[in-house]
């Protein structure tokens, strides 16, 4: 049984949209399956062609199996015999709460320590996840897919959702040379070695390196607009440059993770944009410091130099 009707073909020079009738009629089959993914919002899933004959079916895809789909595809529910249970999903822009800002900076920071310092890959057995029932009672269950709204500082969903499922809103894990153009428009996580602040009036610049692609971290206005848990425009102002200093006068590799998001991008001016003071965290060595104003402080206090 078909389970997609249609795939995302992708590749550094194209980037459309193929019906899964149509894959056996591309003259470069065998290069096109290789490189096709689940149509659904935001899933970046391969998926797998299984070709069919005698019975006037060309085939059919599925998801490849080292591949899961995004917390807000709306093919998550695909099981084996191609069923998906009944569920409404329902649009909600909201900003984020303190406590899934520091989780996900946790995530990156620690994908970050991963890259520097790869370790062996433990060969232990892992548990199987047990995989829940389909909803087979006939009732359509509400599902509230979190959309992140720059505008917003907490997470006013819950009042809303009162109790349903909440999935997302997802930050995408890239690390700077990983970024290319069908990129543009997502919520990423990503991380750098710092090289330079630059401070504009009410905006500021942060660049950085990994390994050897350069990114640029824009602060734009709304990064400083009112007091964002206690600082003002005029303290976050002070921090960078506080920040600015350190990096031209101090050896250590300052590495600095966050959530941002991307516009169009292009690979050879990589820019992603970052619209909230508390997604900014820090790491020196093999210390931690979760917030700007943590790392000022430490830098102040010449522990860090």
């Amino acid at each position: 049984m078909t389970k997609f009707n249609k795939a995302i073909y992708k590749n550094k020079e194209s980037n459309r949209e193929i019906k899964t009738e149509d894959l056996l009629k591309e003259d470069d089959f065998e290069t096109v399956v290789e490189n096709i993914y689940c149509p659904g919002t935001g899933c970046e899933a391969k998926l797998v062609f299984h070709r069919k004959h005698g019975n006037g079916i060309s085939g059919y895809l599925s998801r490849h199996p080292k591949f899961r789909h995004s917390e807000s595809c709306e093919y998550e529910d695909y099981v084996g015999s191609g069923v998906k249970s009944e569920k409404e999903y329902i649009d909600i822009d909201t900003g984020l709460d303190d406590i899934s800002i520091e989780r996900r900076k946790r995530e990156m920071l620690k994908a970050l320590d991963e890259s520097l310092n790869p370790r062996e890959r433990s060969t232990s057995n892992k548990s199987k996840k047990v995989k829940k029932a389909e909803n087979s009672s006939g009732n359509i269950e509400k599902v509230y897919r979190i959309n992140y709204d720059s505008n917003k500082l907490g997470d006013d969903s819950e009042s809303i959702v009162e109790g349903h499922k909440k999935i997302g809103p997802r930050f995408s894990t890239y690390f700077p040379q990983e970024m290319m153009l069908k990129d543009s428009n997502k919520n990423v996580k990503t991380c750098a070695k710092l090289t330079k602040v630059m401070i504009k009036q009410n905006s500021a610049i942060i660049e950085g390196i990994l390994g050897e692609t350069n990114i640029k971290f824009i602060l734009p206005q709304s990064f400083f607009n009112g007091i964002v848990n206690g600082f003002s425009q005029e303290q976050i102002m002070n921090e960078l440059l506080i920040l600015k200093n350190f990096l031209e006068n101090s050896n250590t590799d300052l590495y600095m993770v966050t959530m941002a998001q991307t516009k169009r991008i292009n690979p050879d001016d990589l820019e992603v944009f970052v619209y909230d003071y508390r997604f900014l965290a820090f790491k020196a060595g093999k210390n931690i410091y979760i917030t700007l104003a943590n790392v000022v402080a430490n830098i102040q206090a010449k522990v860090l130099r």
